[in-house]
């Protein structure tokens, strides 16, 4: 008899069709026509069977094969990629040091000074400025007593400094500070104190007498301190797709030596981190050697289900489905179990009805059988018992009936690695001390098919790790352990992990705040949940760092903490940079307790601000920032400026420019008496980007040069791209089109640096648009096609809309009118579909040109309509000048003089109060309609006014054009 859990072993049944789709997927992807899978259906219906079969044949056929999973008690980010791939795929951790640590002695004379090996030397002239700074503050502020002497700036370094007996510890550093740098530095002083202080006191200048004070010097130069990144400006899908982007180089690498296979399974218990790098690799390896299979439940994963339905509709992966098998199927199954047997005919049918044709349910309820003797072997052929056999009614019941077959040592063992996990090590399964003989009790769950090995060691022997044979049954352990033993549980299994990883526990971090959290050990718990929720961040793990601190929220009373505070605060920014913003602002109104310094609730109503201009409701994150200001009264601290220049921000988005400048001038002056070289360089871009608006070009150019003068010395690529950015879409509104073009181009390759992929395909459409403003269509093709590739694997629909229409414009004006309609429908669908209303003016517009050219003039004039209906409905008027311009083409088509010149007469108006760019198209439409009616003169007056526009923008095709309009004489005066 075969044990009918693996009665599939020896070949697949009633699957031969779904496993035929995926060879000939596999088969294509061989050929650079690379393309996604996604295997779906119910708990135990033969997913997993079905997916080993074509790791099977993807082997047979060259492919390297790679494999990771999803599991519901994960907490590490982007597991399923790190496994397949077998390294990490970012750095989670950011660290600081000291740059220079000194000990001066009371004479003013350097006793020893250390850096880390890494750091950059400092300038020996502003070493020296920097050193007579502490000096004379030494001198002007404190006296000879030991302990604190607090901080000062000098330049861009922050300086900490400790008075110790007959010296002062100086501890300088840039950038970042962690919350024990301060801590860390006075212990060293301390220690300096009392064991060399006599020595410093009485010191002359021999360096060996000092050496042991050098020592210690160094070792506070080498520590490393972890750091929470800055979640501000940041944007969340670009960080994904960072790593997204990370990961397919990866398998790429792989493709050209032999095509590869990537297998993750149960995609329904994957965060949406990992959803996200699934859809990016969907979208992106259609010209790759490369294929991608994922399985996944419908029923219990929304976001999973959602993840499919997109990539199908897009035509980016193939679904799979998994369904019941039928009663061949059935007979089959028992057939390779159980032959030769005599089983009565509608044996299989019944089976197959009460299983509900599940394959799971029908081995475990067969292997069941065999064991309570329903099945029997006798000369040679199996036959059934006539015994009834009672069915139970759900796939969970079913196996429940194999975990009731355990001893209780097993079920223990059971017990305590469900608490690991789907997957585990089997050096954390056999840390269990409540046994005593926890190998034998592994091994019975192995014999009893509950868990089952993977990797053995070198030798083959010992298994290294192992998981359930089926997640339904860590399912049906874990929720039946008692809440005693399941807090001892995790208890034993953190206590295993703090001894397996000691002195490295940060590489455990997630497992041990996991852990604990489920245990009384609060004050554990906390600080490994804290650590846990910052490695987290450092990845870009929202949802796993939100879960962290929300456990570090909820224990913190209990574990004594004093800084709950700062566990809502990071959960705020959190919150709101994964776009929960209502419980975002739950989380900083938290922070506003009338006992929190005013400062603190002053930066409360700052980041409850930044919240309501995300979500438009400019009057709520105005009044936010009335509320912080007025707690600040007319002191001067940074929380005022953010304060002044969030407000300005929000002023600036309800269009109300001169007040938005008056307040984001007096941010700007608030920061420059703080000396805040970073928060100076936001508010010269901030007004720079408002005076842009507003239409004062010239200053606009003077603080937006001043803020990348700035944030160039301070070295930070992604803020200096956008200024120089803003640089090129203030050329752009002057028509300066290669200056606009240069520093586009400038900007592009800071982005290409900083490996930011959103910024990359949003400066690509600048770019073009510069392109097609000057009427070299060619050039622009190139960079919005690259731009789209980007935005499609990103999800980035509203860029990809945006990103086609321009390239419409650019098939349009090289006379291909064809594919610029295929760029418009595509277009039109996307705004459509997402309710992208402002694009969708511009979709219109465009396809009223084309019908026009076509001379479709219903069709054309339809267009225009409907692109004014929509401006008007969002109330915006760039889209409603460009709609009445092209309606009025249309009048002047169809011979409707009179309605073309009222039309275009009012888009004109509406152009020029606007300083639109497009004004010398629609003095080029009057041209045509005054020659149309017969007035040469005022046909040649507008002709001229479109030629202007033209050569000021540098648009050679339409210049030349007009040119050709005025040498008739209908265009003579």
């Amino acid at each position: 008899m075969t044990d009918p859990s693996q009665a599939q072993g020896g070949g697949l049944i009633g699957r031969e069709r779904e496993l035929a789709a995926i060879v000939e997927s596999l088969d294509q992807a061989a050929k650079s026509k690379g393309r996604a899978i996604l295997v779906s259906g119910e708990a135990g219906i033969g997913k997993s069977r079905l997916v080993r079969e074509a790791l099977e044949e993807a082997s047979a056929k060259g492919f390297s094969v790679l494999q990771g999973a999803c599991f519901p008690d994960n907490a590490q980010p982007f597991l399923p990629f790190s496994t397949a791939l077998g390294s990490a795929l970012f750095q989670e951790e950011e660290y600081v040091s000291f740059a220079q640590v000194l000990v001066i002695d009371d004479a003013g004379l350097l006793v020893a000074r250390a850096s880390p090996r890494e750091a950059e030397d400092i300038d020996a002239d502003i070493f020296a400025g920097m050193l007579t700074a502490v000096q004379n503050f030494v001198k002007d502020s404190f006296g000879g007593q030991e302990g604190s002497l607090g901080r000062l700036e000098y330049g861009n370094m922050k300086i900490l400094m400790e008075r110790l007996r007959g010296a002062i510890l100086v501890a300088i550093f840039k950038g970042a500070e962690h919350e024990d740098m301060h801590g860390m530095a006075r212990s060293v002083a301390q220690k300096m104190g009392a064991q060399y202080g006599e020595t410093l006191e009485t010191w002359e200048g021999r360096d060996s007498l000092v050496s042991p004070v050098k020592a210690e010097a160094e070792s506070l130069a080498s520590m490393r301190f972890l750091v929470r990144r800055s979640l501000e400006g940041v944007r969340l899908d670009n960080e994904r797709a960072r790593i997204a982007d990370h990961i397919l180089g990866e398998l790429a690498l792989r493709a050209p030596s032999n095509p590869v296979l990537l297998v993750i399974e149960d995609i329904h218990w994957a965060d949406e981190s990992s959803l996200f790098v699934i859809e990016y690799l969907a979208r992106s390896i259609g010209a790759e050697r490369i294929s991608v299979i994922a399985t996944l439940r419908r029923e219990e994963g929304k976001k999973a289900a959602a993840l499919a339905d997109r990539l199908m509709a897009e035509g980016a992966a193939t679904e799979v489905p998994v369904s019941t098998m039928d009663e061949a199927g059935a007979m089959a199954l028992i057939n390779a179990a159980f032959s030769p047997n005599d089983f009565p005919q509608d044996f299989a049918q019944r089976l197959a009805k009460d299983c509900r044709g599940n394959p799971f349910f029908l081995t475990e309820l067969l292997r069941q059988m065999a064991s309570d003797g329903n099945i029997s072997a006798k000369e040679g052929r199996f036959r059934l018992d006539a015994r009834a056999v009672t069915v139970p009614s759900t796939i969970e019941e079913m196996a429940q009936r194999r975990l009731d077959g355990l001893d209780p040592d097993a079920m223990t063992m059971a017990e305590y690695v469900s608490c690991i996990g789907r997957e585990f090590a089997v050096s954390a399964a056999l840390s269990l001390r409540t046994l005593k003989d926890p190998t034998l009790a592994f091994e019975k769950l192995r014999s009893h098919g509950v868990v089952q090995a993977h990797v053995a060691d070198e030798i083959g022997q010992v298994p290294v790790k192992a998981s359930f044979a089926h997640a339904l049954f860590q399912d049906a352990v874990y929720k039946n352990i008692s809440p005693r033993w399941k807090s001892a549980y995790h208890k034993s299994l953190g206590e295993h992990y703090e001894r397996a990883y000691d002195g490295r526990l940060a590489e455990a971090i997630y497992e041990l705040a996991r852990h604990f959290s489920m245990t009384s050990e609060h004050a554990k718990a906390y600080g490994y949940c804290m650590k846990a929720g910052e490695k987290a961040e450092g990845a870009y793990a929202v949802e796993q760092a939100i879960t962290f601190y929300a456990s570090a929220d909820r224990i913190g009373q209990k574990a004594g903490a004093a800084d709950g505070d700062t566990v809502k605060e990071r959960l705020g920014d959190l919150y709101s940079l994964a776009g929960d913003f209502k419980t975002s602002l739950g989380s900083y109104s938290a922070l506003l307790r009338p006992e929190r310094e005013p400062r603190k609730r002053a930066d409360a109503h700052r980041r409850m601000a930044d919240v309501y201009e995300k979500m438009a409701e400019f009057e709520k994150g105005e009044e936010e920032c009335r509320l912080g200001l007025d707690l600040l009264g007319e002191g001067e601290c940074v929380e005022k400026t953010r304060l002044l220049l969030t407000l300005g921000k929000v002023t600036m988005r309800t269009g109300d420019y001169a007040r938005a400048i008056s307040i984001t001038r007096n941010g700007l002056e608030t920061a420059k008496r703080l000396d805040d070289k970073r928060e100076v360089g936001r508010a010269r871009h901030l007004l720079g980007s408002i005076l842009c608006f507003k239409g004062d070009y010239e200053e606009a150019l003077e603080n937006l040069r001043d803020a990348v003068d700035i944030r160039r010395s301070l070295g930070d690529i992604s803020e200096l791209s956008g200024s120089l950015n803003n640089i090129g879409n203030v050329h752009m509104r002057r028509g300066a089109l290669d200056q606009a073009l240069e520093h586009y181009k400038a900007s592009l390759e800071l982005d290409r640096k900083a490996g930011d992929r959103m910024g990359v395909a949003n400066t690509l459409t600048n770019i073009a648009s510069v392109y097609l403003e000057m009427g070299k269509p060619d050039e622009a093709i190139p960079p919005l096609e690259e731009s789209i590739a980007i935005e499609k694997r990103i999800g980035d629909m509203h860029g990809t809309a945006t990103s086609l229409i321009n390239l419409n414009i650019a098939h349009y004006l090289r006379g291909d009118l064809n594919r610029a309609m295929a760029m418009l429908v595509e277009a039109k669908g996307i705004c459509e579909k997402f309710g992208l209303k402002y694009e969708s003016i511009f979709c219109y517009n465009c396809l009223c040109e084309i019908y026009s050219k076509l001379k479709r003039f219903g069709e054309a004039r339809e267009s225009a309509e409907r692109a004014l209906a929509v401006s008007r409905e969002i109330e915006t008027r760039d889209g409603e000048s460009m709609a009445l311009m092209n309606l009025g083409s249309v009048y002047r088509e169809t011979q409707e003089l009179g309605r073309a010149l009222e039309t275009l007469g009012l888009a004109r108006s509406m152009m020029e109060e606007l300083g639109s760019i497009q004004a010398p198209n629609c003095d080029y439409e009057l041209g045509l309609l005054w020659k149309a009616k017969g007035d040469p003169g005022k046909a040649r007056e507008f002709f001229e006014l479109a030629l202007a526009g033209y050569e000021k923008s540098g648009d050679a095709a339409n210049v030349q054009k007009v040119r050709e309009a005025l040498k008739g004489p209908e265009g003579a005066s």
